[in-house]
């Protein structure tokens, strides 16, 4: 604290004011020396800004330091007033307030004067930060053409100077933006598509249904009415056991205790399990009547079509030959109000 006193005052001194008048602080603007009430004042912040700084308070040094500079400008101030910022991170800033205190370095102070220097060139080759968007996003950008693409959203980190961005998507033209990077800065950059023509549909005809009589055998799909007997099948075996096992219980319970109630409990029990079992073997049964009978069952392939003219021998009004249709079968299931079975459809 000593020797910020004893500096200060040597700052403050007659031989100062000459280099304070080249500096451009605003006494020396107004063409006159700042009065003994501003210097003392410009003393007074200069030594809490340095009492601060000493207890970590950076904000309220740079404060006091920018109060005292501006009462009467000195290449010391502007080098703490650096210092400051750089601390804070505004480096931008402090760059500027390097630069200041470098452009008139006292004598007395070439080693604070070189390590700005150093602490300047570092801050001004700092790559600026860059944000990249697209519209819609989901592109993926190439800067300068050799880097690897990113996808983006994405933030990147670019050397100070001019540099090339390219956006590009899949199906569309891409896009180049060129874009100046500073030091120690940040920005944002976005590119957008344009947006694509509607495709219009085709009209789809309306598909033709062929009579399951004439369709062509083969392995064509499980018709839904197989899935809709099997899935009731497994239902009711299932509801089945769940019933034999509740009528296997009551009959245990039925031979310590027997009771008129754990009689009927056995016999409803049993009852339905019974029902259940048989619902499951018709529908069984009719699962596998429907799954063959989908699959072409005894049914012939379709006839080929009617020549156009009569086959020797062959009898009928002439022009108009007679048809060969060979007869066809389909085992269909039947259902009704008091049970369920299968049929059989004969067609010729």
């Amino acid at each position: 604290m000593a020797l910020a006193t004893a500096l200060m005052l040597v700052l403050l001194g007659p031989g100062e004011r000459g280099a304070s008048a080249q500096s451009g602080g605003p006494a020396a603007r107004q063409g006159g020396e700042a009065g003994k009430a501003d210097l003392a004042s410009a003393k007074r912040h200069y030594l809490d800004g340095h009492a601060k700084l000493q207890a970590g308070d950076v904000a309220g040094a740079l404060a006091d330091f920018r109060v005292a500079n501006d009462i009467k400008a000195t290449p010391q101030a502007e080098r703490l007033i650096a210092r400051c910022l750089d601390s804070l991170g505004q480096l931008r800033e402090a760059a500027e307030w390097y630069a200041k205190f470098l452009a008139h370095v006292p004598e007395g102070m070439a080693g604070q004067a070189e390590k700005a220097r150093a602490r300047l060139a570092e801050i001004r080759a700092m790559p600026g930060k860059v944000h990249v968007e697209s519209s819609p996003p989901g592109a993926t950008v190439v800067v300068d053409g050799h880097a690897d693409p990113v996808l983006v959203p994405a933030d990147l980190e670019l050397s100070p100077g001019p540099h090339v961005v390219t956006w590009t998507e899949a199906g569309r033209p891409p896009i180049e933006k060129k874009i100046e990077v500073a030091f120690a800065s940040q920005q944002t950059i976005q590119a957008e598509f344009a947006k694509e023509a509607p495709v219009v549909a085709e009209p789809v005809p309306p598909p033709v249904s062929v009579p399951a009589s004439v369709a062509p055998s083969g392995d064509q799909g499980i018709p839904s009415s197989v899935w809709v007997a099997g899935a009731v099948a497994v239902v009711a075996a299932g509801v089945g056991t769940a019933f034999g096992i509740a009528a296997l219980d009551d009959k245990t319970e039925f031979d310590r205790h027997m009771t008129t109630q754990n009689a009927n409990n056995r016999n409803v029990h049993a009852l339905a399990a019974d029902f259940s079992f048989g619902v499951a073997i018709v529908s069984g049964l009719a699962t596998a009547f429907l799954f063959f009978g989908s699959r072409g069952g005894g049914s012939q392939a379709a006839p080929p079509p009617p020549s156009t003219a009569p086959p020797a021998g062959a009898s009928g009004t002439a022009g108009f030959p007679r048809e060969h249709t060979a007869a066809e079968w389909a085992v269909v299931p039947v259902f009704d109000a008091h049970g369920a079975g299968a049929g059989v459809v004969l067609h010729y």
